[in-house]
């Protein structure tokens, strides 16, 4: 896969090519349908996405700090494993939302696309003004085939639901990890810094590498069970993500006991792919308890490996 950065860059595309835009925050079952159909569409030379870096919505000021689903490595991964041939990484500034709905339009063609596949909630252009309705008129008076992808909706347990990046953002941290992951698709990504701990999965006997630095979104508070790869091997991990009530009131953790792993960790940062929310944060009233369940944990882990 092809990728190219800026916005000048989307002259570099070959012409006639079949063409998405998005920030594609999570990579979920809908943007994955959206990439098959954009892949299926007959008598194009090949895709090309072109998506935004950072996340839009990190630009706008908020009490809360905003964390995507999903890094532009991540992305960049997935897009190049199922085919894609040319992304377009658009640095989000203040001048790029700026434009209008048609100037970003005109950026668009500029590109000469023979089709546009996009999802039914894509916006566009100065606060989000550009419409599907907008785009589908000024596609068929270019020329240029247009083409609707329909919403994926997914069964969870109790309800039907459209799948949506926000909707996964607001399982993830609400302990409903199972249901985002299930409208994923995939397993979910936590990339950040090996930094020093308090030792106390150490002295538990379970020595943990703990992450500091992670851009993406930290879901809710418990035991997950995950993998990582090191050295070529892949490896099932117990994590765990929270405060450490049995010992006190200390700030939120990320901790990862790697199963199996006995050598010295090398690398400087770590991902993990989270694959089931296993059970919320408990707080024990003896140490010994708590070795108990982890040990249950652990035991849970590997039969579902």
């Amino acid at each position: 896969m092809q990728m190219y950065k800026g916005i000048t860059s989307l002259l570099k595309i070959p012409p006639g090519l079949a063409v998405s835009v998005g920030n594609f925050d999570g990579f979920h079952r809908g943007h994955l349908e959206l990439i098959k159909s954009l892949l299926a569409l007959p008598d194009t030379p090949g895709s090309a996405v072109i998506t935004f870096e950072p996340h839009p919505q990190i630009l706008q000021e908020s009490s809360v700090p905003f964390r995507p689903l999903t890094s532009l490595a991540t992305k960049c991964a997935l897009l190049d494993n199922l085919g894609v041939n040319h992304l377009v990484v658009l640095p989000s500034t203040p001048a790029l939302f700026r434009l209008s709905a048609e100037q970003f339009w005109q950026e668009l063609v500029s590109v000469r696309p023979r089709a546009i596949l996009e999802g039914s909630d894509f916006r566009f252009g100065h606060e989000r003004a550009g419409t599907i309705k907008d785009l589908q008129v000024w596609a068929t008076a270019a020329k240029i085939c247009f083409q609707l992808v329909p919403d994926v909706v997914a069964q969870l347990e109790n309800e039907k639901v459209t799948v949506h990046s926000t909707l996964i953002r607001q399982l993830l941290v609400t302990e409903r990890v199972n249901d985002a992951l299930s409208l994923l698709g995939h397993p979910y990504e936590l990339t950040g810094r090996i930094a020093k701990g308090f030792g106390r999965g150490q002295g538990l006997g379970f020595p943990t590498a703990n992450l500091t630095e992670i851009e993406t979104l930290i879901p809710a508070d418990g035991v997950y069970q995950a993998t990582t790869e090191l050295d070529g091997r892949v490896y099932p991990v117990a994590l765990s993500i929270g405060t450490l009530p049995t010992f006190g009131d200390y700030p939120r953790q990320v901790e990862a006991h790697i199963l199996d792993y006995t050598s010295e960790l090398q690398s400087t940062h770590l991902t993990l792919k989270i694959e089931k929310y296993l059970r919320p944060q408990i707080k024990f009233s003896k140490v010994a308890d708590l070795i108990t369940k982890i040990e249950e944990d652990i035991k849970v882990i590997r039969k579902n490996q």
